[in-house]
């Protein structure tokens, strides 16, 4: 029996109630965090895809790979 453990983006303001799940991928890992502006860009990787370059703006809908940003 293995246990595998993945990663999830959150986003919170400090509280339970404001603490919400942001991406749902079957995400390996994230690394590479980067802030600018109102934005936080990261490396996002799967096994489908690799590595690859997301962004959010911390919120659902705003979260998503960077191609063409």
């Amino acid at each position: 029996m293995a246990l595998y453990l993945r990663p999830d983006l959150w986003i919170t303001d400090g509280t339970v109630e404001g603490t919400q799940l942001l991406d749902d991928t079957q995400t390996y890992f994230f690394n590479e965090l980067i802030h600018i502006g109102d934005m936080i860009y990261f490396i996002h990787s799967t096994e489908e895809n690799g590595r690859e370059l997301w962004i959010t703006d911390g919120t659902s809908e705003g979260t998503r790979d960077g191609k063409g940003h």
